[in-house]
């Protein structure tokens, strides 16, 4: 007897990891064991069936392919065991030489309806899409990229009104995806026959991106700041607002100074593009003693914990 005849949200995980012989990606996805009741998995029903629906996408958000599987078995006892501490696995492929950046599961119980979704991003280096995210002119455009990374900014980005002029209250709007990025490094450049962010819009025009971080700071003194936007841009450091250059105007610079002690530290940056036909958003940093150059997330990483 089933434990539930209505549909419940299922707990799934899952990782990916290379095929043999390099020709595909395979995602091993488990059912958790507080999940395995939904499926009406217990000591008497070891019948199970599942479908599985998988998405692939590349680093840009592009739609690489659909694939549709199933499950239909009927488990051991012994596997049935091992199910209620481990969780039920299951082992889908995909086919293709290159792994793809991200993957969404969705996971179905036939019988119950339960269903579970599952993102699984490949780690990339930011370096490497750079080079994948380059304008038509040449010019680098990587306001970031949509798997998760560590120690980096996280944008939420936002699809703005049409005639937008100041920064909105990005709160109040919902966004259309996020994207992750070491650095803010969108040098002045002509926007004309390219696209928005890739794999988070598609117009070049009114879009904004919402940063935001942690950075620790392991030398203590006067940083400066300077930040480089066209259009709407403001640089927050601990909830203080160091610079505003908010509103419709070509690319300019302003800077600020602050003390930061030994430690963490959070920064938000809010940007806006609007008016045609060019953009620019970098943000650059002088530590103490040093030179101003781009601020990269990845040279203020904490520490990392010794053994």
């Amino acid at each position: 007897m089933l434990a539930s005849t209505f549909p419940a949200t299922l707990a799934v995980s899952a990782h990916a990891l290379a095929a043999p012989g390099g020709k595909a990606t395979r995602y091993i996805v488990v059912v958790k064991p507080e999940s395995l009741a939904d499926i009406g998995l217990d000591d008497t029903n070891r019948h199970v069936q599942l479908d599985f629906g998988l998405c692939t996408f590349d680093s840009r958000g592009g739609l690489l392919q659909y694939l549709h599987s199933a499950s239909d078995r009927q488990l051991t006892a012994e596997d049935a065991q091992r199910a209620q501490t481990r969780g039920l696995p299951n082992l889908l492929e995909v086919p293709g030489d290159q792994p793809p950046a991200m993957a969404r599961l969705v996971v179905r119980d036939r019988t119950t309806g339960s269903m579970g979704i599952v993102d699984v991003s490949r780690p990339v280096s930011l370096d490497n899409a750079a080079k994948e995210l380059m304008a038509p002119n040449g010019n680098a455009r990587v306001f970031g990229v949509i798997t998760p990374h560590e120690n980096a900014f996280c944008g939420d980005v936002y699809e703005l009104s049409t005639g937008i002029s100041m920064l909105p209250d990005f709160w109040n709007i919902e966004p259309v995806g996020s994207i992750y990025t070491d650095k803010l490094e969108v040098w002045d450049q002509d926007i004309y026959g390219t696209e928005g962010i890739p794999g988070a819009t598609h117009s070049n025009l009114y879009f904004g991106v919402d940063y935001f971080g942690e950075f620790y700071v392991s030398k203590p003194g006067e940083y400066a700041f300077d930040l480089q936007a066209d259009d709407g841009a403001k640089l927050e450091i601990d909830n203080q607002q160091l610079i505003d250059d908010d509103g419709l105007h070509p690319v300019q610079a302003k800077s600020a100074h602050v003390n930061l002690a030994v430690g963490k530290h959070t920064i938000h940056v809010p940007y806006f593009q609007g008016t045609p036909t060019r953009l620019a958003l970098v943000l650059q940093v002088k530590p103490p003693g040093g030179s101003m150059h781009v601020f990269n997330m990845q040279e203020f990483a904490p520490p990392k914990a010794t053994p």
